[in-house]
């Protein structure tokens, strides 16, 4: 981790240039990554794998798959249980996606910054 500290410490000492070549780079890496990895999902769902065994949407019908009606016996109801069960892992995203970054973006725009950043880690993450 110290490794990775002081390299960004002295890319950052070179000038925006180099910055924003190093940057292009990594971010063109990252895009690559990316698509990669949808690639083999997409191989691996249609049959790529060490079995030959085209997995498809087979899990998602399972009782314990994303879309499974865990709420069935509180609720009595299976469409209605399996869009609660859809609708908490969508609330469960969502704060993962926005709870670390709403501090920083909201901080921006604040004319009090340092009362607002004290307010804002005490009262919001608790």
């Amino acid at each position: 981790m110290v490794i990775f500290i002081a390299f960004i410490f002295f890319v950052n000492l070179l000038g925006v240039r180099v910055f924003g070549e190093l940057e292009f780079w990594f971010s063109s890496i990252k895009v690559i990554a990316l698509i990669g990895l949808l690639l083999m999902g997409i191989i691996i769902d249609l049959g790529g794998n060490p079995k030959h065994d085209r997995i498809g949407f087979r899990y998602w019908k399972a009782p314990d798959g994303p879309m499974g009606s865990y709420l069935l016996d509180q609720v009595h109801d299976g469409p209605l249980a399996v869009f609660l069960g859809f609708w908490a892992t969508l609330t469960n995203a969502l704060f993962a996606y926005i709870g670390t970054e709403l501090i920083g973006v909201t901080v921006g725009e604040a004319r009090l910054f340092s009362l607002f950043v004290a307010f804002d880690l005490i009262l919001v993450p608790g």
